[in-house]
């Protein structure tokens, strides 16, 4: 490893992009009960890290071997294998991933670090051997699930607020405190799905750099131990750093966030992470989160939803695919002439 600079490299921005992951959607995790004022900042940061962690380390590696195994084709496998150009291609995802983080962070605007990684694999890759470089039916699969959740989760969060609100309706007063403690256990879940999800992408990215400059991935089941724990820390480092500033966007201008609102969101959203980490789907934390909380507000009163500031959040996501994919592009086209 001391002799492949590019693998080292490929080792840093991976770890830095899963700090900066956790980073920019711990905004995502503890908005709603910082607004519904169910937590301290400290202590809801606190809390999200060390389930962001867990749920990181024990979920499996579902997610991680889409990433990692089946976006590429096999030939592009063989071809790039023990080569610096496959290693660098990574070097170049990565940067066009943490170039629109870094300006999502600057301008508190909620960008999606699975739009952008998605986006800066496609651009490396494509400067390869363009399309023929991606399984078609992996690549659509990812784009339907960022497209659909967000939709999904929306409807969930809608439906769960609306039969929350009739089932316990008369009873808002009294059950205020026992929502409020409800509240700290679905932000735990929510971060240890989240965790599960978007811990995984980078774990994905260094199997692929290893098996690029190894030929091989050395552990049984695609991801070794060493690079699991050191993944997981790194963004639930993140999630402890926390972006405060994101959080004043998404929990409190979008909607004025009571205890229900914040459960009936956490819940849909981190159901829908749980199940697609399960099943290796990457899907957009930020995106989900933030659509949850517009459902769970639209339950209650549609018109008190900001969804003017709701459409700016998806003009974001919509640009970050062809953003992220057109700086790794140039990256990669850059590195590959002044490297090879």
């Amino acid at each position: 490893m001391a002799e492949a600079p590019e693998l080292w490299a490929v080792a840093f921005l991976s770890l830095f992009f899963a700090f900066s992951n956790g980073l920019n959607d711990s905004a995502h995790l503890v908005a709603s009960v910082l607004s519904s004022r169910a937590l301290s900042p400290e202590r809801a940061l606190f809390l999200a890290a060390f389930f962001e962690f867990v749920g990181a380390l024990l979920f499996g590696t579902a997610v991680a071997r889409l990433v990692g195994y089946s976006l590429l084709r096999d030939p592009v496998f063989s071809g790039l294998s023990g080569t610096r150009l496959g290693l660098l291609c990574l070097v170049a995802a990565l940067c066009g991933a943490l170039g629109w983080n870094g300006i999502g962070l600057w301008f508190g605007y909620p960008s999606s670090s699975s739009h952008a990684l998605f986006g800066g694999l496609l651009g490396a890759f494509w400067m390869h051997s363009g399309w023929g470089s991606f399984t078609p039916e992996v690549v659509l699969a990812v784009l339907l699930g960022l497209f659909l959740a967000p939709f999904l989760g929306f409807a969930l969060s809608y439906f769960w607020t609306r039969w929350l609100e009739a089932l316990l309706e008369g009873f808002a007063a009294p059950l205020g405190g026992p929502l409020r403690r409800l509240e700290i256990f679905g932000m735990a879940f929510l971060a240890m799905s989240h965790g599960a999800n978007d811990g995984q992408k980078s774990m994905g990215i260094l199997a692929l750099a290893l098996l690029f400059h190894l030929g091989a991935v050395p552990s049984e089941g695609g991801v070794p131990a060493w690079v699991r724990l050191g993944c997981a820390a790194a963004i639930a480092g993140g999630v402890w750093m926390g972006s405060l500033r994101i959080t004043r966007a998404v929990g409190f201008r979008l909607y004025r966030i009571r205890s229900l609102h914040s459960l009936c969101s956490q819940g849909s959203a981190g159901a829908l992470l749980a199940c697609s980490s399960l099943v290796g789907l990457p899907l957009s934390t930020g995106h989900l989160i933030a659509s949850s909380l517009a459902g769970a507000g639209a339950g209650t009163r549609p018109r008190a939803v900001r969804w003017d500031l709701f459409a700016g959040f998806f003009r974001a996501w919509a640009v970050t695919i062809p953003v992220s994919g057109a700086i790794a592009y140039g990256t990669a086209r850059f590195l590959r002439y002044v490297f090879i």
